[in-house]
């Protein structure tokens, strides 16, 4: 009877030791998804509020992941968080893709005849208790107003 205590609480203290290194390296591992290798040109410099603006986006993706969200914001200073979308999903390997985002940016005079930046998030989920954003920044272009603001 004590043997198999000593034995099982052998295999509990293994046990602990081997879940707190799979957690501590769930929790630290520097995942490498993906990554922007040259500034994002942008296509349409002046977009109008509710057209979209086009640019050219380099970028190497290194793990075939399919990311479970994306976030898309205009930035100037003040964050203007652009409606939701399906997330991209690219493939593995360098390249270069051309893409388009739909400005749509609330109806407010100090909103416009600015120069911004679009900032594209995509949200992976690399293990059960990790998830890792991947940021791509444009270069900046100016929004102005509809014809009818």
């Amino acid at each position: 009877m004590k043997k198999s205590f000593y034995i099982l609480s052998w295999i509990a203290i293994f046990f602990a030791i081997g879940l707190t290194v799979l957690i501590t390296f769930w929790l630290t591992y520097p995942y490498k998804i993906a990554e922007q290798t040259a500034p994002t040109k942008i296509l349409t410099p002046v977009v109008r509020n509710g057209e979209s603006v086009r640019y050219e986006l380099a970028f190497c993706k290194y793990r075939d992941i399919t990311p479970i969200a994306s976030r898309r914001q205009i930035v100037d200073g003040l964050i203007y968080r652009l409606p939701e979308a399906a997330p991209m999903v690219l493939d593995t390997g360098c390249r270069t893709l051309i893409a388009s985002t739909p400005i749509i940016l609330p109806e407010c005079a100090e909103c416009f005849h600015k120069e911004v930046y679009l900032q594209l998030t995509a949200i992976y989920q690399v293990n059960p208790l990790r998830r890792v954003e991947v940021t791509f920044t444009t270069e900046k272009f100016t929004i102005i107003p509809r014809d009818n603001d």
